[in-house]
């Protein structure tokens, strides 16, 4: 357990703005390399996880 989990701290939503959609489905794509992060195309926003 990490020392922020300890303290109660958890975090559930980082949000990141890019300048097109391409640029957001780059930066999903590498949070799935990195993390096992699922990416997911909406509407109008592009999610890594869940």
């Amino acid at each position: 357990m990490s020392q922020l989990e300890e303290l109660g701290f958890v975090l559930k939503h980082v949000g990141i703005n890019c300048g097109s959609e391409d640029e957001a489905c780059s930066v999903a794509e590498r949070f799935e390399q990195i993390f096992g992060f699922g990416k997911k195309v909406g509407n109008s926003s592009v999610f890594a996880g869940t």
